[in-house]
């Protein structure tokens, strides 16, 4: 089965994308043949075309179709610290995509573990997209609150983290979903375009179990019962049974918060997505690149241990 995979970048996540794709291909089954579409921005160096290339060569059961897209959102106030108006791309993935049904859209900071082709048959005939709820978006009343008011939905219950999406691609298309998208991107929402997403599609959104975008919530000592009851985003999102069997047999892991396990080999997962590194023929490039961060974490880690 060929399964379309959709990343967006800009050159700082270059590395992050190789360690996605290569997550994917090594837990691809034998029968399942990615087709990965790369919506790059205008900044991607040589040398990571070089990298792209190579990865290219080494795995050609595999497809690599790059997208090169102008700086559109360049303009945009950023609200959250890491992301970048790149992550706007993904608004542009129907009309860029054309001819095909479906698509799995991917951030890059995600560890694939298992095949994807049982998300990619799952039914969402009739809607846009199927996703994973977003616990932080439901911590508290207020918090609820807040967000029905910014995006005038009836609730919160289909608000789901836009970094793991599954999309009708014929359907957003015929609904003319994408200009709608487009209309609200001047507006200044703090989650940026995942709000523009989710107030769009509202109603017309399949909840995925957890298992398909899990978060690393906690560090690597902490018990999964003790994470559960300090964070009410996740007691609302989720029941504890769902969470914990997707925290224990993940399909895809994201690293959705600001901590990253290329910069904190605390972070929950994070040897996972270093073993995922190791895998790459240019691995020497990514320990480089990210070792001098690392270092400085660890020593601020030790230095606020030693202080407590």
């Amino acid at each position: 089965m060929t399964i379309p995979l959709v990343f967006a970048t800009d050159n700082n996540y270059m590395f992050p994308l190789f360690v996605a794709m290569q997550s994917a291909i090594q837990s691809a089954g034998r029968e399942t043949r990615y087709e990965f579409h790369l919506l790059l921005s205008d900044d991607i160096s040589g040398d990571n075309l070089k990298k792209l290339e190579c990865m290219r060569k080494l795995h050609r059961h595999h497809d690599f179709i790059i997208h090169s897209l102008r700086d559109t959102y360049k303009g945009i106030v950023m609200r959250i610290e890491h992301v970048t108006s790149v992550t706007y791309y993904r608004l542009q993935i129907p009309s860029l995509l054309v001819g095909m049904e479906k698509c799995i859209y991917l951030d890059c900071d995600v560890c694939i573990c298992q095949d994807l082709t049982e998300l990619f048959r799952r039914d969402i005939t009739g809607k846009y997209m199927a996703g994973v709820r977003a616990p932080r978006h439901c911590r508290t009343e207020k918090v609820i609150r807040e967000n029905l008011s910014r995006l005038d939905i009836p609730s919160i219950d289909q608000y789901i983290n836009a970094g793991v999406m599954l999309m009708n691609l014929d359907r957003i298309r015929k609904d003319a979903v994408e200009e709608r998208f487009h209309r609200l991107v001047k507006n200044d929402y703090p989650t940026q375009d995942e709000d523009i997403i989710n107030k769009v599609c509202y109603g017309m959104i399949d909840i995925l179990p957890p298992r398909y975008n899990v978060m690393p919530y906690g560090s690597l000592s902490d018990m999964a019962m003790e994470v559960y009851q300090k964070d009410t985003g996740l007691q609302n999102a989720y029941s504890f049974d769902d969470w914990n069997a997707g925290r224990e047999n993940p399909v895809i892991i994201h690293y959705a918060t600001r901590n990253k396990p290329w910069k904190d080999l605390s972070v929950n997962y994070a040897n996972l997505w270093w073993k995922t590194a190791q895998q790459l023929p240019f691995f020497e490039d990514v320990f480089r690149h990210y070792i001098d961060g690392l270092c400085s974490t660890a020593a601020a880690a030790k230095k606020q241990g030693a202080e407590g």
